[in-house]
């Protein structure tokens, strides 16, 4: 594996997460309290948002229609509901 670029997140980046496409990660900053949105095509931090002491582990709940609009898993309409 090689290193293709930096981008700075908050203090003490603990976890990542990115979306089921990729284009966007995120970084939980146990040291800065926060959690970094990144940009993995632009490579760049899009937001920082404030959030409880130490945050940790994190997930990513997956609404196709509003954050990944171009995927969609095969037998979904495109607001993500089953076809019938």
């Amino acid at each position: 594996m090689k290193r293709i670029t930096t981008i700075q997140v908050g203090r003490g980046p603990d976890w990542m997460v990115f979306t089921p496409v990729g284009v966007k990660c995120y970084v939980s900053n146990a040291g800065a309290n926060s959690v970094s949105v990144l940009d993995t095509v632009k490579f760049k931090e899009l937001a920082r948002i404030p959030v409880g002491k130490v945050p940790k582990r994190i997930i990513a709940a997956v609404y196709f229609a509003v954050t990944e609009p171009s995927y969609r898993p095969a037998g979904s309409s495109p607001r993500g509901r089953p076809v019938p």
